[in-house]
């Protein structure tokens, strides 16, 4: 569903920290990882909670990519774009509540995430090392197909519609995150306490490493991916998910174009963030988020998270500041000294 053009060791944005120093007892875990959505997903649990096997847990996320997946022919994301223009799609129940849900985003961010952005995600092909850039024209062209895209939704027949051709939904930049939160609630069900997920660009955590001792986790120097974490911290339940022009992109003529397009222009967005970090509940909520604090700058970014309850947002900048919400204050480690906390907002 995502496309990558590096290995796939560069996305393992988070790096759990195993071995906690004030861990007052040991607990049996173990560590399941598969690859789904384009992404190798780790799976770190408490073993002697439940019996899960590898496969029941890629199962949960590739059932949720069969529906929602763009890239797969009978999928309702997929048969949505492939009517547009034409006719109505039917969706099942758990599909239209995640259009839904992508929608009530887009409203939020004022269109910063917007579901819509398919056809220009399309035409700059970030994925293709070797695939030319777009001229102006195209871009534009594009651009004003999706500020006209109305998504249609008929509760009482259970469809949705695109009324505009060439138009096109895209669930990518939320669908992980709700994966996650999917394989989360398994786990959970399945009796298991200590849950570590990571999947890619997102860690979703629960019940911490032990009853007494959080997770510890590092996040990943933005600049120099190579380099590992910069800043740790820790975690007992929620989620935490990255956006950054580091993950995926390519470089023509010694410019890079990142992946994240910003739907007001149309163009890789140019906000000078690095990365934007977002702390939630849950992980469907922070994938969203973070794509829009990114897309947004600091000043909107922050503003939009100050707004809201329970979320917090780190931001580090192209010159390796690091802006934090207040609710990070004391909860961040800095172990880069080419980084610091430059403010707190």
């Amino acid at each position: 569903m995502i496309n990558i053009t590096k290995k796939w060791i560069a996305l393992l944005l988070f790096v759990p920290l195993l071995l906690s120093g004030c861990q007052t007892r040991t607990e049996p875990y173990a560590t399941n990882t598969f690859f789904a959505m384009d992404t190798l997903i780790s799976v770190t649990y408490s073993a002697q909670d439940g019996d899960v096997t590898t496969a029941d847990m890629a199962g949960v996320f590739e059932q949720i990519e069969k529906k929602f997946s763009r890239t797969i022919d009978n999928s309702s994301i997929a048969r949505l774009n492939q009517e547009a223009g034409l006719d109505p799609v039917v969706f099942d129940k758990e599909s239209l509540s995640l259009v839904e849900q992508a929608l009530s985003y887009q409203h939020l961010t004022s269109s910063a995430f917007q579901p819509t952005i398919l056809p220009l995600v399309e035409l700059w092909n970030i994925a293709d090392q070797e695939a030319p850039l777009p001229s102006a024209g195209a871009v534009q062209f594009e651009l004003n197909i999706i500020n006209n895209t109305t998504v249609v939704i008929d509760h009482d027949q259970s469809t949705v519609y695109l009324p505009l051709t060439g138009s096109g939904l895209d669930l990518g930049g939320i669908v992980k995150g709700y994966a996650a939160d999917q394989l989360m609630s398994y786990l959970q069900e399945a009796g298991i306490q200590h849950i570590l997920i990571n999947a890619g660009g997102g860690i979703q955590a629960s019940g911490g490493k032990t009853e007494e001792d959080p997770w510890r986790i590092g996040l990943q120097d933005p600049i120099n991916p190579q380099n590992g974490y910069f800043a740790t911290y820790e975690l007992n339940s929620g989620a935490v998910v990255t956006s950054g022009n580091y993950q995926r992109y390519k470089v023509v003529d010694g410019i890079r174009y990142h992946h994240i397009i910003d739907p007001s222009t149309g163009y890789p967005a140019e906000s000078g963030i690095a990365a934007a970090t977002i702390f939630s509940k849950n992980s469907v909520d922070a994938d969203a988020l973070s794509t829009a604090v990114f897309v947004l700058g600091i000043d909107k970014g922050f503003e939009l998270i100050n707004s809201l309850k329970d979320i917090e947002c780190l931001i580090v900048t192209e010159d390796k500041q690091v802006l934090i919400t207040a609710g990070l204050e004391n909860r961040i480690t800095i172990i880069d000294e080419e980084f610091m906390i430059h403010e707190i907002r």
